[in-house]
């Protein structure tokens, strides 16, 4: 074995090694050099200098610095990133280490090795661009994006947050949400539940108040961040990453139309009321003053509404005056003979007044069969008749026939 020399041992490495005099010409190198720098051999190398290989000028001349300023401080370099165009026109990164060469305590030149890092340096200046890219989206975002550890402090947060709370990111690290918002309301576990969950989560609104008292909602979204150990295959929750957004405007919204909505059905309902009025005019009857078109939908309220006054109230007699109709068809004239009968089933005395000439010769034509109703011209008439008596035969003989 010590009788191998010491080429074949340099050209079995996987490196590049060379070594130069004081003069930085080339006293040595391996085989891997030698090709890389297109010559034939290593001993074709010696006498030769950077300027003679394949590299550019800034890059040959970047050597030679290099090699100078370790024989000057006699100190080594180690981890030398640098590129080299090499012989076959390919470009690549190398990292090279330098040290000073020494005889009997002089320095008398120096040596170096390098290897290609060309694939790891491409992984690094695409994983910087797309940091670059990321970055310069989370801090021209509108949304604010932020992170923070289990104990709830901040570990990071984009400029956003300066906009939304007027303080600076870099003033807010280590500091919690609780520092966001001047409440008694502890916003803090709030985020440390959802990271303890480890389950991504979305829609989440929380209220802060700012120190000028405005109070603002924001909506987030997020995940749990989570440490892999490797000797385990364990993961643990170490913090949360979230996006979150001002949502202020649209809650502020939402409460608004609520707030319409349920006017709106205030309203229909008094509409409602107004359009089927039912009045107790006197003690034990009701009267439905109908006014206007009757469609499915009122029909049915009317309906409902009329039959549980005559329950609520123990109505004995119910009027309904048709005064205000000026069209009935056979459709309204069956919702009538309906309403009667129902009224019958619940004990009262079902009256239909107001009867205009145009309505009954139309009924009459269409052949509306009213006999089971009692029909008088005015309100006035349906209420006397009920308080003289007089309706009482008439209702035995619409019983009569609602019975046959």
């Amino acid at each position: 074995m010590a009788d191998i020399p010491a080429q074949k041992v340099l050209d079995l490495m996987t490196q590049a090694v060379f070594w130069k005099d004081l003069d930085l010409n080339y006293a040595g190198a391996n085989s891997v050099l030698a090709k890389i720098a297109g010559f034939e051999s290593p001993e074709a190398m010696v006498g030769k200098n950077d300027y003679d290989g394949p590299w550019t000028k800034e890059e040959a001349e970047w050597y030679r610095k290099c090699d100078q300023r370790v024989i000057d401080s006699g100190e080594a370099e180690m981890g030398i990133v640098e590129t080299q165009l090499n012989a076959d026109g390919k470009k690549t990164w190398l990292e090279t280490n330098k040290v000073p060469v020494r005889k009997d305590g002089k320095i008398i030149g120096v040596a170096g090795w390098f290897e290609d890092i060309t694939e790891r340096k491409s992984r690094e200046l695409k994983l910087a661009l797309a940091e670059e890219k990321y970055r310069a989206i989370v801090e021209t975002a509108h949304e604010w994006m932020w992170e923070i550890d289990l104990a709830g402090g901040f570990t990071y947060t984009s400029p956003r947050v300066k906009e939304l709370f007027e303080i600076d990111p870099d003033e807010l690290m280590g500091k919690t949400h609780n520092a966001l918002s001047h409440s008694s309301d502890n916003i803090d576990d709030i985020y440390f539940l959802l990271a303890q969950s480890g389950e991504p989560f979305s829609g989440v609104r929380v209220e802060y108040k700012r120190a000028d008292g405005r109070v603002m909602t924001i909506e987030s979204c997020g995940v749990a961040i989570k440490e892999e150990n490797k000797e385990t295959e364990e993961t643990t929750i170490v913090g949360l990453r979230c996006v979150s957004r001002d949502v202020t405007s649209q809650v502020e919204g939402e409460r608004e139309l609520k707030e319409k909505y349920a006017l709106i059905a205030a309203q229909r309902e008094a509409i409602s009321r107004l359009s089927t009025p039912i009045m107790q005019v006197w003690d034990g009857v009701l009267c439905l003053p109908v006014v206007g078109l009757i469609d499915t939908a009122r029909s049915a309220e009317m309906t409902d509404n009329l039959l549980q006054a005559v329950v609520d109230q123990r109505a004995r007699c119910v009027i309904v005056d048709v005064t205000g109709i000026e069209v009935m068809d056979t459709s309204t004239a069956d919702l009538f003979i309906k309403m009667a009968k129902a009224i019958r089933l619940l004990g009262a005395h079902p009256v239909l007044t107001g009867i205009s000439p145009s309505i009954a010769q139309t009924m009459a034509h269409i052949g509306v069969d009213l006999t089971a109703i009692t029909t008088l011209r005015t309100l006035k008439d349906g209420l006397e008749a009920y308080l003289s008596g007089a309706l009482d035969s008439v209702v035995d003989y619409g019983h009569r026939e609602m019975g046959s």
